[in-house]
């Protein structure tokens, strides 16, 4: 079997580093704007890889779901949008 090379996007300083304000922005707004709260934060794994799936109510279920872990999320969203250059950078510097 051969080695898989993969390069993540969102890997430099910087794009770690603006994930983390990204993410603290999120949190703030989702904790002031609709006042939530999240139950159960310990029972989600502090490392290993796990599967975090939001039931797609609406669609800011993957900024909610940012609240549920400190740890740096990717999700997957359809190619499409993708396809124009300063937006591509940030959905793949966001984690996706």
């Amino acid at each position: 079997m051969s080695a898989v090379d993969t390069n993540l996007a969102g890997s430099t300083l910087a794009e770690r580093a603006f994930y983390r304000f990204a993410r603290g922005v999120v949190v703030t707004f989702c904790r002031v704007w609709f006042r939530m709260t999240c139950q159960g934060r310990e029972h989600v794994p502090t490392r290993g890889a796990y599967v975090l799936a939001p039931v797609h109510r609406s669609n800011i279920d993957i900024l909610v779901a940012a609240v549920a872990t400190r740890r740096r999320l990717r999700y997957m969203g359809k190619d499409s949008l993708w396809k124009h250059q300063p937006f591509r950078w940030l959905l793949s510097t966001l984690g996706g």
